[in-house]
C-alpha cells in the first residue's frame, strides 16, 4: 500500500476517534448503555477504527509498539459481543459504571 493511501487510513482512525470521544463526553455508563443511538455510532466508530487499523503496514506497527494494533484490528468481531452483554446487563438491571472497561 503506497504511504498516501494507509496515511489516509491513520486519519480515518483518529477522526473514529474524536468522533468517539465526542459522542461520549458527559455520559455515564449508564446513560450510555442505555442510549441506543449513541451505543450505535460508538460501535461504528469503534468498527471503522478497528478496520481502518488492518490497512496499516506492519513495518509501521512494528517501530509504534506503544499502539495497541492488535487490539484494534480484532476489534469489530468483538464489539458484537460486549453489546450482548451490555444489553443482557441491562434486561437484568446489573448495568453499572465502570462495566466492559468503559468509564
Amino acid at each position: 500500500m503506497s504511504s498516501g493511501k494507509w496515511r489516509f487510513r491513520i486519519e480515518d482512525m483518529l477522526n473514529a476517534a474524536r468522533k468517539i470521544v465526542a459522542y461520549v463526553e458527559g455520559l455515564t455508563f449508564e446513560d450510555f448503555a442505555r442510549d441506543e443511538k449513541t451505543f450505535d455510532a460508538v460501535l461504528r466508530r469503534l468498527t471503522l477504527l478497528g478496520a481502518a487499523a488492518t490497512h496499516v503496514p506492519e513495518e509501521i506497527v512494528s517501530r509504534t509498539s506503544d499502539i495497541p494494533w492488535f487490539e484494534m484490528r480484532g476489534s469489530s468481531m468483538r464489539f458484537g459481543r460486549v453489546r450482548k452483554v451490555i444489553h443482557e446487563r441491562q434486561q437484568d438491571g446489573t448495568a453499572r459504571a465502570g462495566s466492559a472497561g468503559y468509564r
